[in-house]
């Protein structure tokens, strides 16, 4: 099975949410996409340098060859805190993320991979985490 953790990103992609349809959302939608439309409404991490890390997506395939997009920080529901799985741990995360309907199914691996390296920051975002970090958001 192919890998793919991914890295933070280090530009803005062409992908955003503006361009996600009905048909790529879950029956419902996935709670990381409200954290990225209201970031000022949750927790979030500030790295040691400063930047701010609210989601870091990734993109993984399953055994069926299906993509999908989850996030590398996740919203526990029973705690209201943030659960940050580590890079080692992205099984453990989109496991958790498709049990809690936390995903993006992509259709196809060029859209999971431009969405998780930064894809899914929509400007509001951006400039939030400007205002809120010493220059990035994550």
């Amino acid at each position: 099975m192919e890998s793919n953790i991914l890295a933070p990103p280090t530009e803005f992609t062409s992908q955003s949410l503006d361009v996600l349809s009905e048909d790529l959302l879950n029956d419902s939608q996935p709670e990381f996409i409200d954290r990225v439309n209201n970031p000022q409404n949750y927790p979030f991490i500030r790295n040691k340098d400063g930047s701010i890390s609210t989601h870091r997506m990734a993109a993984e395939v399953d055994e069926d060859g299906n993509w999908y997009v989850f996030p590398m920080i996740q919203m526990n529901q029973e705690t209201g805190e943030l659960d940050v799985f580590e890079d080692d741990d992205y099984r453990k995360a989109m496991d958790n993320a498709l049990k809690t309907n936390n995903f993006i199914k992509a259709p196809s691996k060029e859209f999971a991979l431009d969405y998780a390296k930064g894809g899914y920051k929509t400007e509001a975002l951006k400039e939030w985490g400007m205002v809120n970090s010493k220059g990035s958001v994550e």
